[in-house]
């Protein structure tokens, strides 16, 4: 008797764990599809609504922590914005590459040399942009070109 009540005790354990991981499974998975089908419609509705405005070339001359070495740094970058911003930051064009030129004159040259160090340096530059430009909101910034020389 007491060996049946066991088996049945088992038994109904093992139906109700795997009951659970069955509805676990599907709602995780519906939850997951509902997030990247709303992703998707944001991501395309807000592509459309984009432009690139192309900054000019910066070239700078930095310093390593080493008196001894020095080296340049090429960066092309483009300013994300929206499209009914693009012709008001043509304006503020000069200002905001005269700020990242202050900038980027006091970046370490050990420090940009890292693989990982555009990834680093976007949030601090696009801070810089968006100081820079004021009234005009930039959304992104990406590197054309990152070079260390």
């Amino acid at each position: 008797m007491r060996n049946w009540k066991t088996k049945h005790f088992v038994i109904a354990y093992l139906v109700g764990l795997f009951g659970l991981a069955v509805l676990g499974y599907y709602f995780a998975d519906y939850a997951l599809e509902k997030v990247q089908a709303k992703k998707t419609v944001i991501n395309d509705k807000f592509q459309t609504d984009l432009s690139y405005v192309e900054l000019p070339r910066m070239n700078v001359t930095l310093t390593s922590a080493h008196a001894d070495f020095s080296g340049r740094v090429r960066m092309d970058i483009s300013l994300v914005v929206e499209k009914k911003y693009a012709d008001r930051l043509e304006g503020f064009k000069p200002r905001i590459n005269d700020r990242l030129m202050s900038f980027a004159s006091h970046m370490d040259l050990d420090t940009i040399s890292r693989p990982q160090a555009s990834a680093l340096l976007r949030h601090y530059i696009l801070k810089e942009v968006n100081a820079a430009s004021f009234p005009v909101p930039v959304i992104d910034v990406v590197f054309r070109q990152f070079a260390v020389m």
